[in-house]
């Protein structure tokens, strides 16, 4: 009767598997966060799945499948969280847009009287 033997794993397959492991939940984290934090997350998993890709050709090892899901969904955080980004400032910029045309206009409420002559001192510089 034979017997298994558990061989431990080689300290390239250690270092393989935690650069893989590091992949997976920074990738993780890029979806899960989005904007500026998850656009972080996003990169540092597509650096380490990379690291680990090429950590892996370089001593003849397979590619651990942590890694490839760790790189693809940093990808995944990255784009959402430029779009997420985009959107903010596009968000950020039309409620400038109103804060201006409000001061302009003196359409602020109690300190209607204070933003018309703020409006008024804007409009003659042309912003």
């Amino acid at each position: 009767m034979e017997e298994n033997q558990i061989t431990e794993p080689t300290q390239e397959q250690k270092t393989l598997s935690g650069k893989a492991i590091r992949s997976l939940v920074f990738g993780i984290l890029s979806v899960a966060v989005s904007r500026t934090i998850g656009l972080v997350f996003g990169i540092l998993a597509l650096t380490q799945g990379n690291g680990a890709a090429r950590f892996a050709e370089r001593n003849g090892l397979p590619l651990d499948g942590r890694a490839k899901a760790g790189r693809i969904l940093g990808i995944v955080g990255i784009v959402v969280s430029s779009l997420a980004l985009v959107w903010g400032l596009v968000k950020f910029s039309g409620f400038l847009a109103a804060l201006i045309a409000s001061i302009r206009s003196g359409s602020l409420g109690l300190f209607g009287d204070y933003f018309q002559d703020l409006g008024q001192s804007i409009s003659g510089t042309g912003l």
